[in-house]
C-alpha cells in the first residue's frame, strides 16, 4: 500500500497488495479513484457514495457483499454499480488490478435523474442494489476519454482539465444510467435527447456521439443526418474533414475494430461475432475483415 491516509469513507481501509499507482480524488461532484497493483484484496468496507466501477484491460475482480450475500465478477465488458453504504470486499482474480472507480454526489444522480425522468422505482434500485452493467461502445469512449484527460494527461498533480472532466463524467453517468433502465428501443430517443445538449457542439461530435451510441444496429446516413442537424451533403463534407473518413469508413471501421476485441477474447464462435457486431451476413463481414487486417477472422490468436 502506498501508505496514504484518506478523509473518505472506504479509503480509511487499507488494501493488500503491490501498489503500482493510485490516484483519489473527490474534489469534483464526480469522484474519482485509479488503483493499479498487484494481488489486490480490500477487506469489507463501504463508500458514502454510489460507485461505478471500471476495470480496465485484462484486469478482473470479484466484489462480494454482505445483507445481502452476492458475489460480483467484473471485467473490461461491465461495468458494477454499488450502493451507498453497502458493505463489500473487493479482490483481484488477474495478475493485474487496474481499476477505476467513479463516485457521483447525490446532487449529480439527482440532475442526471431528473434529466432523464427517472422513475422513484428506477432510483430506489441503483440506491439499493448491486447491478451489473454492460460496457456500450459509447459508454467505453466516455470512459477512456475521462481517463485519458484525468489519468494520462495529468502530469502534475491536479492540473489536469477540471472542466472537461466534469463534462464527461456528467457524460458517463447519463449513458450508465440509460444503458441500465432503457430497453434498446428506446435508447435513440434518449441519444436525440444528448446530442442537443450544446448548441455549439460541431456536427461531427453530434454525428459521432450517436453512431456510437447505435453502433451495432442498423443506421441510414439519413438518421445520423437528422441527430446532427445538418444535411447529409453537410454531414459527409464536415465529417470527412473532421474525422478523416466517410461515416460509412468510420461505421465499418469501428465494427471491425469490436469484432477484433471480441475475437481476441474467445468467448464467442466467429459466427456470433459477425451477428454481435452488427453483420447479418457472414461472408461480408469475412471480406471485410480481410480486408481491413490481411487474414479471416478465424485466424485470430486469443488474448494470453
Amino acid at each position: 500500500m502506498l501508505g496514504k491516509k484518506y478523509q473518505w469513507e472506504g479509503f480509511d481501509v487499507v488494501p493488500v497488495g503491490c501498489f503500482l499507482e493510485q490516484i483519489v480524488d473527490f474534489t469534483q461532484q464526480m469522484g474519482f479513484a485509479y488503483e493499479r497493483s498487484t494481488q489486490y484484496f480490500k477487506d469489507f468496507h463501504t463508500h458514502d457514495r454510489l460507485m461505478l466501477i471500471f476495470p480496465r484491460g485484462s484486469s478482473l475482480m470479484e466484489v462480494r457483499t454482505k445483507n445481502p450475500h452476492n458475489k460480483y465478477t467484473v471485467d473490461y465488458e461491465t461495468a458494477l454499480s454499488v450502493p451507498k453504504g453497502l458493505v463489500h470486499d473487493t479482490e483481484t482474480t488477474s495478475s493485474i488490478f487496474d481499476t477505476v472507480a467513479f463516485y457521483p454526489s447525490a446532487e449529480m444522480i439527482e440532475i442526471a435523474a431528473k434529466k432523464l425522468n427517472l422513475t422513484p422505482e428506477q432510483l430506489n434500485r441503483i440506491s439499493s442494489e448491486c447491478i451489473k452493467i454492460p460496457r456500450t461502445p459509447l459508454i467505453d469512449t466516455i470512459f477512456q476519454a475521462y481517463f485519458f484527460e484525468r489519468v494520462v494527461l495529468n502530469k502534475n498533480k491536479n492540473e489536469y482539465d477540471k472542466e472537461a472532466t466534469q463534462f464527461l463524467g456528467r457524460r458517463l453517468l447519463e449513458e450508465v444510467l440509460i444503458t441500465t433502465f432503457f430497453p434498446k428501443q428506446e435508447r435513440s430517443m434518449h441519444a436525440d435527447a444528448q446530442s442537443s445538449d450544446d448548441p455549439n457542439e460541431s456536427v461531427s461530435v453530434r454525428a459521432l456521439r450517436f453512431i456510437e451510441a447505435n453502433l451495432f444496429e442498423r443506421m441510414e446516413l439519413e438518421d445520423v443526418a437528422r441527430i446532427a442537424n445538418a444535411s447529409i451533403s453537410t454531414l459527409l463534407r464536415k465529417f470527412k474533414a473532421d474525422v478523416g473518413v466517410t461515416p460509412y469508413t468510420y461505421i465499418k471501421n469501428r465494427r471491425l475494430e469490436e469484432a477484433l476485441r471480441l475475437l481476441k477474447s474467445g468467448q464467442h464462435p466467429v459466427g456470433d461475432v459477425a451477428l454481435l457486431v452488427g453483420y447479418e451476413n457472414f461472408g461480408a463481414f469475412s471480406e471485410a475483415f480481410k480486408e481491413q487486417y490481411g487474414d479471416v477472422p478465424s485466424s485470430v490468436k486469443l488474448s494470453t
